[in-house]
């Protein structure tokens, strides 16, 4: 579990309780890539101060890019397998691991012969 005290912001209202199921939402490619699938879980609007997206790597597919993150964030490996480079260090992840970034660089690529799916919170 992933505790964050909710900050109120005077150019949002509160959100409202949302219940639903992923399978549910569309999922739309990453930067055209159609091997990088994702789901946006929650509304994108300010009166949430956060994100809950899932992403799906085909077999192969990687980021185009090393990505930049001036906020921190977590990664739950749902499934699958791969290798995440987190500053100038690289790690290999599988299922149910956890990886909590501060800002900096990260890269992900999927190594296995099967998709695997990832939560950024």
């Amino acid at each position: 579990m992933i505790e964050k005290a909710y900050i109120p912001s005077s150019a949002a209202n509160v959100s409202s309780v949302i219940v639903g199921s992923e399978d549910s939402i569309p999922s739309t490619p990453l930067d055209d890539d159609s091997s990088l699938q994702v789901k946006h879980l929650l509304p994108d609007n300010l009166s949430f101060d956060f994100a809950v997206n899932t992403m799906t790597y085909q077999p192969g597919a990687a980021l185009s890019m090393v990505e930049m993150h001036v906020m921190e964030h977590g990664l739950v490996m749902l499934e699958g397998g791969g290798i995440y480079r987190l500053a100038d260090a690289w790690y290999p992840v599988t299922a149910g691991d956890f990886i909590w970034m501060g800002h900096g660089a990260r890269m992900v690529r999927s190594d296995r012969k099967t998709a695997r799916q990832i939560p950024y919170i």
